[in-house]
């Protein structure tokens, strides 16, 4: 326990981008449930974006950190306005760490622990790097990889698979703590009314079978692919409707164009809808009877954990940190990546099985409440400002 005097402990969480993903929704998670008697939280991010209109919402400081990733280039000149940049970002960043009394740094991203390394350590307080990609093991990647696991306390992997990742990279095992995302499993409710606004608003038919897939629109993943499999699923079930979740990411925009023209190719106008950019995720759950997770090599998947947590039958790519997840057969289906005919046979084998699917929804909600809880992610992350102090 903290004693009186260490309560307060101002936590300085950075994040480089100031959009709303996967890591975003997990870090307002945290800021949301962290203990307010004891600390005291400060996001250093982008100056505009989602994420910002959040902190704002919720009261949260937020200081504007400009911070550049450098794309791998033989360009000299490119390299001096990066180590330009870096340099002044660096100064006004350990300017904030003196100024607010900061105690902990938390980076909520590889690319967030690179830039801070150098002010953690000029301002000597610990940094705990919250890593939640997975790597190519590579020569590149592996000297930041290594030198960002230098740099930091401690790391926090969402899966086993990131661990095993990060140290084929060359981060310390001692250093790696596993914590998975976690979730709040009463916000998911399966019978919620408000899934049957969400078939109104895109006039679906409370009886058509509803399939979706949730997340960012990015190659990565996996849209296509689940749109061909719609495609195959449609033969057998007609009236089948099929939602893609999400927008695409800031440099990303042609890819919806390309993911409407496949639509149109297959000629499934009148199947599948985009409902872009949505915050109520648990509405859209709701209003699904299958949620599909097509990503080629997902770091963890918490819209799978979401779609578990209401119930839903999931099937999901067998790829990356998702075997931490699911048992195949039991509390989910899993599929290989990059497979329409084998996504479209798992999402038609829960669509043909009614029993099947409620067996398996069943068993995925009683996985998130034992193991993927909000309450149980927060004792561990708390814990380890505690043990990092």
């Amino acid at each position: 326990m903290l004693s009186k005097k260490d309560k307060d402990i101002s936590i300085l969480f950075i994040n480089h981008v100031a959009h709303i993903g996967g890591a975003e929704t997990s870090l307002i998670d945290i800021l949301d449930n962290i203990d307010r008697k004891k600390y005291q939280a400060i996001v250093a991010c982008p100056a505009s974006g989602d994420l910002v209109d959040e902190l704002k919402n919720r009261n949260i400081e937020h200081v504007t950190i400009k911070i550049d990733i450098l794309k791998r280039t033989f360009n000299p000149l490119l390299w001096i306005v990066f180590v330009y940049h870096f340099v002044i970002s660096t100064v006004k960043l350990s300017y904030v760490i003196k100024s607010r009394k900061v105690k902990i740094i938390h980076a909520n991203s590889f690319t967030s622990c690179l830039f801070c390394s150098i002010s953690t350590r000029i301002c000597a307080i610990p940094l705990i790097w919250h890593m939640r990609d997975l790597v190519k093991i590579r020569l590149f990647n592996k000297i930041f990889i290594s030198y960002a696991g230098l740099m930091a306390k401690m790391v926090v992997a969402t899966t086993t698979i990131m661990k095993k990742n990060l140290i084929s990279l060359g981060v310390k095992a001692k250093k790696i703590c596993v914590i998975c995302n976690g979730i709040d499993p009463s916000k998911y409710n399966s019978s919620n009314a408000k899934g049957q606004n969400i078939r109104k608003e895109f006039n679906l038919s409370l009886n058509a079978p509803l399939v979706g897939i949730v997340g960012q629109l990015t190659s990565w993943k996996g849209h296509k692919d689940f749109i061909c499999a719609s495609s195959i699923v449609a033969e057998k079930y007609p009236t089948a409707k099929f939602l893609i979740v999400g927008k695409t990411i800031i440099g990303d925009d042609h890819y919806r164009q390309e993911l409407e023209g496949l639509v149109n190719d297959l000629r499934m106008e009148g199947n599948i809808f985009f409902t872009g950019f949505r915050k109520e995720i648990s509405d859209i759950i709701a209003a699904l009877d299958i949620l599909v997770s097509a990503s080629w090599e997902e770091p963890f998947g918490r819209t799978i954990i979401e779609g578990m947590a209401a119930g839903k039958p999931v099937i999901a790519t067998h790829a990356g940190g998702v075997p931490d997840i699911i048992e195949n057969g039991v509390n989910g289906l899993l599929v290989p990546p990059r497979d329409p005919q084998k996504m479209a046979e798992g999402i038609l084998k829960a669509l043909d099985d009614i029993v099947l699917a409620k067996k398996i929804g069943d068993a995925g909600r009683k996985a998130v409440v034992q193991r993927f809880s909000l309450e149980e992610q927060m004792n561990k992350i708390e814990r380890l400002y505690v043990g990092i102090l």
